[in-house]
């Protein structure tokens, strides 16, 4: 086995797995989707305004779960994101998402954590496949 072929066989593996964790994530998304839309429901209600993002993929079902549930993470941890290029999200959003309980978000801090380290993996295989192909010529 060569280098290339090892190179190979090793991406082929990384992408079997990015693959599975994001079935995971699509069915972990699925179990929780009720509480999702009951979070976003509550966030239109309040009259909060979403990222376009956000607001698009909440239409698309339990499909592109790492679009949706972004937003929320990245408003929790204060980071500083902007609607628009003079609108940055209002401070009643990241106290609306910080004031939820745990019991209530927490399900969407384990599937980022999960579609973070998916994308990784799907990263290296993508380099890995690129050497390996390099190293073929």
């Amino acid at each position: 086995m060569t280098l290339a072929d090892f190179f190979l066989y090793l991406s082929l593996a990384l992408y079997f797995i990015a693959f599975a964790s994001q079935l995971v994530a699509y069915f972990v998304f699925k179990k929780n989707q009720s509480k999702y839309e009951s979070l976003l429901s509550d966030f239109r209600q309040r009259g909060i305004q979403l990222d376009i993002i956000t607001n698009f993929a909440s239409f698309l079902g339990p499909m592109f779960n790492a679009h949706k549930i972004a937003y929320f993470v990245d408003v929790y941890h204060g980071k500083k994101i902007y609607l628009d290029r003079n609108e940055s999200v209002s401070e009643e959003a990241n106290l609306f998402v910080k004031n939820q309980p745990l019991s209530r978000i927490s399900w969407i801090f384990s599937l980022h954590k999960l579609n973070v380290a998916s994308f990784t993996v799907l990263f290296l295989a993508v380099a890995l496949s690129f050497i390996s192909n390099s190293l073929l010529k």
